[in-house]
């Protein structure tokens, strides 16, 4: 699934968050659903995994786009 404008934060005491935009007319676009999980690697080389919490579709009449945002996974065990 094709995505972009990925953004990674950790904040000192405050955990990590993670979001991006994909195209909603990907095939692969039905796994973003929420409480499934995404994985990636960071810069450094280590995986992320991250739960969807919302997900928000926008329509610019050319193209039909979801913007994902996840939280930690490991918030989980909060």
């Amino acid at each position: 699934c094709n995505f972009w404008d990925a953004k990674y934060k950790e904040e000192l005491n405050l955990g990590s968050s993670f979001s991006f935009i994909a195209d909603a007319s990907h095939p692969d676009a039905r796994y973003l659903f929420e409480e499934n999980q995404v994985v990636f690697r960071d810069k450094d080389g280590f995986l992320r995994a991250f739960v969807i919490k919302e997900l928000d579709d926008t329509d610019d009449g050319a193209e039909i786009n979801t913007l994902v945002t996840c939280e930690a996974a490991m918030m989980e065990l909060a």
